[in-house]
């Protein structure tokens, strides 16, 4: 429980999210919104965001402007939740297979400066592939990226995000992960224009990023509350939120039974849980109880 209020209170106070973190910290660390749980994570995360006021601004993380949503966002928010949902699942499953490659002797040196140079290589002619992705989320959550982008971005990023961690260089999942959903709702919001369909791309990139954390997390309730505290946005996207994390969560549950953080947990026989990787056992990155 301290451990998982510590982790929740951390988030907090990083992304100035107090109740997203609370949550965080209750229903994807201990995997219960269990009432005896409640008052510790809420109070850690509450206390450490206000220390953080005292030295951080107390601003917006993603400021965005949305404008009234019709009914062609509902829709798209249905059919666009089993495919973010589908795509969870595979970066679920990309991410477990990164944890378990180890290196040792000579490789743990090889290993991460062989895909460091690749990433390097592989970001002059497409930059946003570095960094953990905030500023790709400004640009997606703005609808500052063309459709050619579109097509490559969320792929690459995933890519990177993969095989960093395959490699052995340490890095966190929780900003990537937003950063695949918000690059594939805005690609699925563009790619149905030619159609005659026209989107509210914005809307598309936040609903996506949202409902691509809440399926990759296991936490659909953190995940959407989460989201509303990053933008400040509660009435023009809170329906489609809710229907698109409904049908991405399902489809991945359906698909695939861990999350990005159990998928790293090797169980063992007698029911003890660590890393998968012995070197990263001193991350502190969250892990889901196994039974």
């Amino acid at each position: 429980l301290a451990v998982a209020c510590g982790a929740g209170a951390g988030m907090a106070a990083a992304y100035n999210v107090p109740f997203g973190g609370a949550l965080f910290a209750m229903e994807v660390l201990l995997g219960s919104l269990a009432l005896p749980t409640v008052i510790p994570a809420l109070l850690a995360s509450l206390i450490a965001t206000a220390c953080a006021w005292l030295l951080l601004p107390n601003q917006i993380v993603y400021p965005v402007s949305i404008a009234h949503l019709s009914g062609q966002e509902l829709i798209w928010s249905l059919a666009a939740g089993p495919v973010l949902g589908f795509a969870a699942a595979w970066f679920i499953r990309a991410i477990a297979w990164a944890d378990r490659q180890t290196h040792r002797g000579w490789r743990a040196f090889v290993m991460p400066t062989a895909v460091l140079l690749t990433l390097g290589l592989l970001s002059m002619p497409m930059p946003w592939i570095l960094g953990n992705g905030k500023d790709v989320i400004r640009a997606a959550y703005g609808n500052r990226f063309p459709l050619s982008l579109l097509f490559v971005l969320p792929f690459m990023r995933c890519l990177a995000t993969t095989g960093c961690l395959a490699g052995g260089i340490p890095g966190g999942l929780f900003t990537p992960t937003m950063t695949c959903g918000a690059t594939l709702g805005a690609l699925l919001g563009r790619v149905l224009a030619p159609l005659g369909i026209n989107l509210d791309v914005s809307s598309c990139a936040i609903v996506g990023s949202g409902a691509f954390l809440a399926a990759a997390t296991e936490g659909p309730v953190s995940s959407i509350v989460l989201l509303l505290e990053l933008t400040r946005q509660v009435q023009p996207i809170i329906v489609p939120i809710l229907l698109c994390v409904a049908g991405a969560t399902l489809t991945t549950r359906a698909l695939e039974t861990r999350s990005i953080y159990s998928a790293r947990i090797k169980v063992h026989p007698g029911g003890s849980v660590t890393p998968s990787d012995p070197s990263a056992r001193g991350d502190h990155a969250p892990y889901r109880r196994q039974r």
